[in-house]
């Protein structure tokens, strides 16, 4: 992944940008997906997990080894019979299982659908309803209308939120697929200017501002 945020570098200082975004540009929309799900989600199943029942547990276990021989639709209806059954923690973490199956299959509204349930479940902790909602816009990036994405967002974009720097990522991409520049730009100045920004992020996001300062300089052009 490095190199790939490397070698973009290299040819932001070059002519060659729009040619290189032409080139590049699906595989960095699917890098800054992929690490905004995957990122945040990585140590919040772990740390959820380890608090629920033993004997889900020991279910749970069962279910992923089922699943990892069986086809997707096999799966999908796997994680589904387990989340009817297990009313726990285990039962809610299949849950995004599932949705991530549903986005893979074809079925991005399904995925969407699961997400935000998931969003919305009161019983789970803070940190996976913000992981639902930003697997959620993910989603949705470049296929609904940039405001739209920004309202979904709103709650995690609120300066005092800890998933703020993914969602200001997200949007912030979503208004530059829209070609909205300047308020891409406005939203990459705000990230870059919180000094609690990771610096992954950070190094992210500079890339993007560069992007959107180069099409503002065209269309003045």
């Amino acid at each position: 992944m490095s190199e790939l945020f490397d070698e973009i570098e290299a040819e932001l200082r070059s002519d060659r940008l729009k040619a290189f975004w032409d080139r590049y540009g699906s595989i960095i929309i699917i890098a800054l997906v992929a690490i905004v799900v995957l990122v945040a989600g990585t140590n919040i199943y772990g740390s959820y997990s380890t608090s629920q029942n033993i004997k889900a547990s020991e279910r749970y276990e069962a279910l992923i080894e089922q699943v990892g021989e069986a086809n997707q639709e096999t799966s999908i209806q796997l994680f589904s019979d387990f989340i009817l059954a297990e009313k726990n923690g285990y039962g809610k973490i299949a849950a995004f299982h599932k949705a991530r199956l549903l986005h893979q299959s074809g079925d991005t509204d399904a995925a969407v659908e699961a997400y935000d349930i998931l969003s919305k479940e009161g019983s789970l902790p803070s940190a996976l309803n913000a992981l639902a909602e930003l697997s959620a816009a993910s989603l949705l990036v470049g296929s609904i209308p940039a405001s739209e994405l920004d309202e979904r967002l709103q709650a995690l974009l609120m300066p005092d939120n800890a998933y703020r720097h993914s969602a200001r990522e997200l949007t912030g991409l979503a208004y530059f697929l829209a070609e909205e520049y300047l308020t891409a730009r406005e939203i990459y100045d705000m990230a870059l200017g919180d000094a609690e920004l990771p610096e992954s992020l950070r190094a992210r996001i500079i890339i993007m501002r560069s992007l959107v300062v180069d099409e503002l300089l065209n269309n003045k052009s």
